[in-house]
């Protein structure tokens, strides 16, 4: 019986098969010469050296591909979105554990259903229609949808789709994308609010706000600022040479140095003005204005406000004519009474002149009645 060598391995499954496939008459190796053998045998021992050195690449590939596919699935699964794969009938195929933590459920509970049931009725509608033009690719876009979590729980996605076609360009299964915009909606509708209230109290306070980038020459304005000038934003090309033409012509010479002067010296400024609104009314502004640079001292644009002062610089000019008026009205009444001063005093000298006269007379009198008496005496 032949002894097994110990250092003889097994042979595997897959070298039995290998060894099937030699047909003996292809070695040959009783034609072979001695030197012909040692050669065959370097040569088999080279290739062996090989194909370990081979199977010790493909041992580290394969290992550097689980490690790949790890973290692939690490990604897929905590990305901060949801991932789902969903056939051609709209059942999910595939989901993440994003999306599974998003509506509340075990990822294995959504495999084969139908992702229209975790859509909201009132959207249903838009979903299908969404999946439709993505398949006629008539749509590439996103769409907004609400989802419902376990429990009842509404809440907003935006929902993004890939169809995944055949060679023949015919649709094999959707890639979708979800996007909880809860916090975004939420944040969208309290900047709305935001901006009702301001335009709310800009309307009430007569002001408002505008910017000019001097980077790309663009200009902003409130609707505060629209309904100071007149116009409705969608009324008004919003262009500097449009704003210089609703200043008043005595003001634009004053509009145009004050904003090139601050630009130029790097300086905020504050002064009145003048525009003209389309019905004709003129209207006094007071506008503020301060640069905003980025870290280096660069210039990036201007903002400022504008307040309609019409009101108080109408109640000034009113008190201006006013005053001038009780200045006029007190400059006749003083006129008046140095007129009446001076009669007064012309009388009183007369009054003066009068009484000293009649001392003078009464003197007389008493120098006479003295005479008259001692005359009788004699």
């Amino acid at each position: 019986m032949k002894k097994e060598h110990p250092d003889e391995k097994k042979p595997s499954e897959l070298h039995k098969k290998a060894e099937k496939k030699i047909k003996p008459e292809t070695i040959g190796i009783k034609k072979l010469s001695d030197a012909e053998v040692r050669r065959l045998a370097h040569k088999l021992q080279v290739c062996q050296i090989e194909l370990e050195m081979k199977n010790e690449e493909l041992r580290k590939t394969r290992l550097a591909s689980e490690e790949l596919c790890r973290k692939y699935l690490a990604l897929y699964d905590y990305a901060p979105v949801g991932y789902l794969t969903i056939d051609h009938n709209g059942l999910i195929i595939d989901a993440n554990l994003t999306l599974a933590t998003m509506l509340g459920i075990e990822r294995g509970f959504l495999i084969n259903k139908l992702l229209s049931a975790y859509i909201t009725r009132e959207y249903k509608d838009k979903y299908y229609l969404y999946r439709r033009k993505n398949y006629e690719k008539l749509l590439h876009n996103s769409c907004e949808l609400k989802m419902v979590k376990k429990g009842g729980a509404a809440f907003h996605v935006q929902l993004k789709c890939e169809v995944a076609r055949d060679s023949d360009e015919n649709p094999k299964f959707w890639k979708v994308i979800v996007t909880d915009i809860t916090r975004q909606k939420w944040l969208g509708e309290e900047l709305k609010k935001s901006e009702r209230r301001l335009n709310e109290t800009q309307r009430l306070a007569k002001t408002g706000s505008w910017e000019y980038s001097l980077e790309n020459k663009q200009i902003t304005w409130s609707n505060g600022q629209y309904k100071i000038f007149g116009y409705e934003p969608a009324e008004f090309e919003l262009t500097y040479h449009n704003i210089v033409k609703a200043v008043h012509p005595n003001d634009r010479k004053t509009f145009l140095e004050n904003n090139r002067r601050s630009i130029n010296e790097n300086k905020s400024y504050s002064y009145e003005y003048r525009i003209i609104r389309p019905d004709g009314a003129v209207l006094y502004l007071h506008s503020k204005a301060i640069l905003i640079k980025d870290d280096s001292g660069k210039l990036l644009k201007m903002q400022g406000t504008s307040v309609d002062v019409s009101e108080q610089k109408q109640a000034a000019l009113k008190l201006k004519e006013t005053q001038r008026q009780l200045e006029s009205l007190v400059d006749k009444r003083t006129r008046e009474l140095k007129g009446r001063v001076a009669e007064l005093e012309r009388y009183h000298d007369a009054t003066v002149d009068r009484e000293l006269r009649i001392k003078e007379l009464r003197d007389e009198n008493e120098k006479l009645k003295d005479r008259l008496k001692k005359r009788d005496e004699i």
